[in-house]
């Protein structure tokens, strides 16, 4: 037997509030989004990417939050 990679979909949301508010992009795309969507999410691991822009002393700037769903 051999393994068989299965493809991923994610879904990639930006954030572009102060990262102190990141709690509230986080908790509407778990029990808003994701629930009306029609998706469920995939069993493997969501990451998050920050852009160029973003600055950690001040906290400003832009970040991505990528989630594995399935339909």
């Amino acid at each position: 037997m051999h393994p068989v990679a299965k493809a991923l979909w994610f879904i990639e949301v930006e954030h572009k509030a102060h990262i102190s508010t990141i709690h509230k992009t986080v908790h509407t795309i778990w029990h808003q989004w994701l629930p009306q969507s029609g998706l469920q999410a995939a069993d493997a691991p969501d990451f998050e990417r920050y852009s160029a822009d973003f600055d950690p002393v001040t906290g400003a700037g832009t970040l991505e939050i990528w989630i594995p769903v399935q339909g």
